[in-house]
């Protein structure tokens, strides 16, 4: 899920539902990312959308003397301190929306691994890889955070804070010949679907959603949920958290995979954050398509159709407040790959189990989620005064937009919000 303070949408009892944080796309729209920018969550005073202050301070460069980072430039966002001690670089914000950019030179022909160390609190980290920026995460609160970057000449490393401190101790940007590829993600890809590349525009979409949605591990346990999944390549989280099958994502997490997955396929995606805050809220994904949305659901590996072809998003809401008969279905393309993820896995939900590491339990359980969300959550829902059938997901979103994260085209994500408040969905800014 997005937000730090959102809920998560509520998943069957037997699930074992457990709160996780939504994933906050701090950034105004890919216009930031472009220019080098830091996305922030908000312009503030004197800071144009992109949150680049209007003060002489704005973009001075940090003199990195006396301080073991190697090979990186840096420069200063806001109001903050800044200053060497002993061989590390000690950041204090005492004033919301400030922080330093650090940036490398890669060889574009290179996968590297980025290594980030230090303590802190309060402190966010976003990666930018030629100015495309990905996920926000929290920085390092002791210890360190190690991403895959790179087929890229320009890495940048945003850390900022409305109000904190982070001691950096070390930055490094070291090639990684047998990282991952974007080539390798391809490759897995043609393993399941070996057509993929001859289908075209929504089919080759709903295609990949069935991938990235069987692919990536759902974690009901909190404590084993990655964060940093949406701070990662696609390839990074595939090889090193997904395979390795002893952590996984939420509806945050999965959203944000499928629409990175998405983007290597030159598709216009972004993730949206909707519902009923700190009750019933989600994560799920717009695909910007010929001048149409669509909203394709990674969590329930769904997406809505009539008559069997996909519909799109205005159309769905404008027959959702049209009264009658909905006429339109939630296509399920089933999970029989999935793993899912828990301390215990409660009785009933899977045939078979599978200890995968100590304390964490495996299984794999073939069918769709949707209905056995709606049945569990049935009270809830009712309460809520929200249909308990396929048209759920479009209920809620009708209710309100919480947050959109970047979008390849800002245009696209600017119409889509304009179809939401023609149609009287509330949108609030990000």
């Amino acid at each position: 899920m997005m937000g730090r303070t959102a809920g998560l949408l509520a998943l069957p009892a037997i699930l074992i539902a457990a709160a996780v944080a939504f994933s906050v796309a701090e950034g105004r729209d890919a216009r930031c990312a472009a220019r080098g920018f830091p996305l922030w969550a908000g312009a503030q005073g004197s800071r144009d959308e992109c949150g680049q202050a209007h003060s002489a301070a704005a973009h001075e460069p940090i003199d990195l003397s006396g301080v073991a980072i190697d090979g990186w430039e840096a420069a200063r966002f806001g109001d903050l301190e800044v200053k060497a001690t002993h061989g590390s670089l000690l950041v204090e914000v005492d004033r919301p929306q400030a922080g330093i950019l650090l940036r490398a030179h890669a060889d574009p022909a290179l996968r590297y691994k980025l290594t980030i160390s230090g303590a802190g609190r309060n402190f966010r980290l976003r990666v930018l890889e030629d100015g495309a920026a990905r996920g926000t995460v929290a920085a390092p609160a002791d210890g360190a955070i190690s991403l895959i970057v790179g087929e890229a000449a320009e890495i940048e490393a945003l850390l900022f804070s409305d109000g904190g401190s982070f001691m950096l101790d070390r930055i490094s940007l070291d090639p990684c010949p047998d990282c991952p590829s974007k080539a390798d993600l391809r490759r897995r890809i043609e393993e399941i679907d070996p057509e993929i590349d001859e289908k075209e525009g929504i089919d080759q979409a709903i295609a990949l959603l069935k991938w990235s949605a069987n692919v990536a591990n759902w974690a009901f346990h909190g404590d084993l949920t990655r964060g940093d999944v949406e701070a990662m390549a696609p390839e990074d989280a595939l090889y090193n958290v997904f395979d390795a099958g002893v952590s996984g994502v939420m509806c945050g997490g999965q959203a944000d995979f499928f629409a990175k997955v998405l983007r290597e396929f030159g598709f216009d995606a972004f993730t949206v954050g909707f519902g009923i805050e700190g009750d019933l809220n989600h994560v799920s994904v717009i695909l910007a398509l010929n001048g149409s949305h669509y909203l394709l659901d990674p969590t329930f590996a769904g997406y809505y159709a009539r008559d069997g072809a996909p519909a799109p998003l205005d159309e769905l809401l404008v027959a959702m407040g049209g009264g009658g008969d909905f006429g339109y279905d939630f296509v399920e393309l089933g999970l029989e790959r999935r793993k899912y993820l828990d301390r215990k896995l409660a009785a009933g939900f899977c045939d078979r189990r599978e200890r995968v590491a100590d304390g964490v339990e495996m299984c794999r359980q073939g069918r769709g989620l949707l209905r056995d969300f709606l049945d569990e959550n049935r009270t809830a829902i009712a309460e809520a005064g929200l249909p308990p059938d396929g048209s759920f997901l479009l209920a809620l979103l009708s209710r309100q937009v919480l947050n959109l994260d970047e979008t390849l085209d800002a245009t696209a994500r600017a119409r889509f919000e304009q179809k939401l408040s023609a149609l009287s969905s509330p949108v609030r800014s990000n």
